[in-house]
């Protein structure tokens, strides 16, 4: 079986598959492919969908979140601009597997299209992390780590976090806010962290999070999205945009680390593993 890898990127979790697929498939290209494997409902991914529909062949589609977001009041979605609706709907409609990264996305698919307009199957298909290469460091350092780019600050609540840590003694930083560093290099920072702040006003899945729960860190987050599907109760929660409630929420995760710690990672480990997305992954391309 032939894989034509639709849009490759420098995302991590976007080469993260690449490389699942290379290791127990063919990779092919457009003009000689089995199956058409995509990240997100959008242009390039309709392309595929519509090619392997003619040709008669075989579309997956990962659904990873911004391609079925609807949220104008920050300006975020594909669903909030017109151009980027045309390739989603039709990509929802017609691939033959759609793979959204969570249950919340699932559910916002059914929303945006409702199930009796969608031609193929829909499987819940969690991101995986490494958890042999996000590790605990044995020397743990109190520094709070955030995660986002400086243009995403609303949507991953970055000006929350800054605002609430002008009032706590405590080293800090947000992961990719002035540019994109390599993925090996975040894990070295996770690491050594104990606290993890992902304020977000939404999450299709939470990958810094998960990530950071891998290394130890306990994650002070908010109940959106799916956000509580991967922290579940080993987090502490806040409401969006309330920096008085992350700096305390930040000062009780620090007095309950050496207790959490353990737990937190577990629950990644358990939940979470990159061999189980893996796994899937493929037994869904042989079947499908």
């Amino acid at each position: 079986m032939k894989i034509w890898f639709v849009n490759k990127s420098n995302s991590s979790f976007i080469i993260q598959d690449y490389e699942i697929l290379k290791r127990h498939f063919d990779m092919g290209n457009s003009h000689d492919f089995d199956v058409a494997f995509s990240w997100f409902a959008n242009w390039k991914s309709a392309y595929a969908v519509q090619k392997a529909k003619k040709l008669g062949k075989k579309s997956v589609v990962v659904i990873g979140g911004y391609d079925v977001a609807y949220e104008p009041s920050i300006g975020y979605g594909a669903f909030t601009k017109f151009k980027e609706t045309i390739p989603a709907k039709y990509v929802l409609k017609n691939a033959d597997l759609l793979l959204p990264v969570s249950q919340f996305t699932k559910r916002e698919i059914l929303e945006r299209i409702g199930r009796k307009k969608i031609r193929g199957e829909i499987h819940v298909v969690y991101n995986g992390v490494d958890t042999k290469k996000f590790i605990p460091s044995k020397e743990k350092e109190d520094i709070i780590f955030s995660m986002g780019r400086k243009s995403k600050e609303k949507l991953k609540g970055i000006d929350t976090f800054f605002e609430a840590m002008k009032f706590l003694p405590y080293k800090y930083e947000v992961i990719g806010y002035e540019k994109t560093i390599p993925h090996d290099e975040v894990a070295k920072k996770l690491s050594i962290g104990k606290i993890f702040c992902q304020l977000s006003w939404r999450e299709s899945f939470g990958m810094g999070i998960a990530e950071a729960m891998s290394c130890g860190c306990v994650p002070v987050v908010t109940h959106r999205g799916a956000i509580p599907e991967v922290v579940g109760d080993v987090g502490i929660y806040v409401s969006y945009g309330d920096p008085y409630q992350t700096l305390i929420a930040v000062e009780c995760a620090f007095r309950l680390h050496r207790f959490l710690s353990e737990r937190v990672r577990k629950r990644i480990q358990l939940h979470f593993p990159l061999e189980r997305r893996e796994k899937t992954l493929v037994e869904m391309i042989e079947c499908i």
